[in-house]
């Protein structure tokens, strides 16, 4: 199946997406980076749990039959998410971490996968990070599986970047470098060449039939099915936030109705619109 993962970095993205009703055998993923503040680091670590002490539970894997029911849910809550953390390298800082340091950074936000530091469009620094990142990787245990990144300009750089990644021992692997810029934003939120993209996508699964596949930052729901048939395991998308009609222009800023209309259109939205589209392969769950 194809995981598609929502773009976070405020709590508030974390409120809206609790409420979202997954439907069974389906995963939703959430994406974000290590330059987030402190406190969203903290909610990010223990979401879906409504509370602490759900998290608490689990942590203490059900240590008596009172807790039962409270750790079983708790274990099916986070079960139904998976977590991804990227170095930040595209935000207006920049990485401002060391690979060490990095890593650190990811355990603490309890990430499924940790995302290498790349470079847009650059094959050679990108592969000479890869190579770093996998030393730092190896060096000692962590609790998170790393996300290799290929770069490049063209088809073939892409592939010879692809071939390096896997040969020096990367199991999960991100296409990057297919998004542009908006006009008038720092972000990097349309896809620069449409055809660009099914070719490297399409070419790598030529060479790799089984390989794990992400796809940064491409995720639309008119892209899914394509996804889905190249088996695109995962792939993120930014837009979700902005899938809703102003029905009070006039309000103010944290006006309450307002908000539980904004949250309410962007629920029904994902729930239509993303979680509910079809999936042609059974479920993969990553602890």
């Amino acid at each position: 199946m194809t995981v598609p993962f929502l773009v976070v970095d405020r709590p508030a993205s974390l409120e809206i997406i609790r409420n979202i009703r997954i439907p069974l055998n389906r995963q939703l993923g959430l994406m974000s980076h290590a330059n987030t503040t402190n406190l969203f680091k903290d909610l990010f670590r223990d979401f879906p749990c409504p509370q602490k002490d759900y998290c608490e539970v689990i942590r203490k894997r059900c240590p008596n039959k009172k807790n039962y029911l409270k750790c079983k849910e708790g274990f099916y809550l986070q079960k139904k998410y998976i977590k991804i953390a990227d170095s930040g390298v595209f935000t207006k800082e920049g990485c401002i971490f060391s690979y060490n340091d990095l890593f650190k950074e990811y355990e603490k936000m309890n990430v499924n996968f940790g995302v290498m530091i790349d470079y847009l469009k650059d094959q050679n620094k990108t592969i000479k990070s890869a190579q770093k990142a996998m030393d730092v990787y190896n060096s000692k245990k962590w609790n998170f599986n790393l996300m290799g990144v290929i770069q490049g300009n063209k088809l073939d750089e892409y592939i010879d970047c692809y071939k390096f990644l896997k040969k020096i021992g990367f199991k999960y692997i991100a296409v990057g470098g297919l998004l542009k810029k908006r006009i008038n934003t720092a972000r990097y939120v349309q896809v620069r060449d449409e055809k660009l993209l099914w070719s490297v996508l399409s070419n790598i699964r030529k060479i790799d039939h089984n390989g794990s596949i992400y796809a940064l930052g491409c995720y639309a729901p008119s892209r899914h099915n394509k996804f889905l048939g190249l088996g695109i395991w995962g792939s993120d998308y930014k837009g979700w936030i902005f899938q809703y009609e102003k029905r009070y222009p006039n309000a103010k800023r944290g006006d309450i109705k307002a908000r539980k209309s904004r949250f309410f259109q962007i629920r029904n939205f994902i729930y239509k619109n993303i979680l509910c589209k079809k999936q042609l392969k059974s479920i993969n769950t990553f602890d």
